[in-house]
């Protein structure tokens, strides 16, 4: 029987009260999770949690959607191909395609 995989966006937050998180995505495979960071930091206020998006009254909504979209689309072809959420996010973090899904530069957008 081949195991049923979901891949969610969601906002990760360090402590409960604080004011903004980092945008995760969430693989989970026989009820265990992984989360794989999109390292874009953002208010709770500009979350909606209902549609696990980015609201459109933030500025930059439409990157960021569709940044989500292009690892969610990466993420289903990489589950189809290999065997466990381990495996999956190995291949992420070592592979080229992982740098290329932001289609922004997020030194950018964020400068440190």
């Amino acid at each position: 029987m081949k195991n049923k995989t979901t891949i969610i966006p969601c906002l990760r937050k360090n402590y409960s009260s604080d004011k903004e998180g980092i945008i995760n995505i969430r693989v989970t495979e026989d009820r265990k999770s992984k989360y794989i960071s999109l390292k874009i930091n953002i208010k709770e206020s500009n979350w909606n949690f209902k549609k696990c998006g980015v609201k459109e009254k933030h500025k930059e909504s439409e990157l960021f959607n569709s940044a989500i979209e292009n690892m969610i689309i990466e993420l289903k072809k990489t589950c189809s191909q290999t065997d466990s959420i381990q495996s999956v996010k190995a291949y992420l973090l070592f592979s080229t395609k992982y740098i290329s899904i932001c289609p922004f530069p997020l030194a950018s957008i964020f400068p440190r």
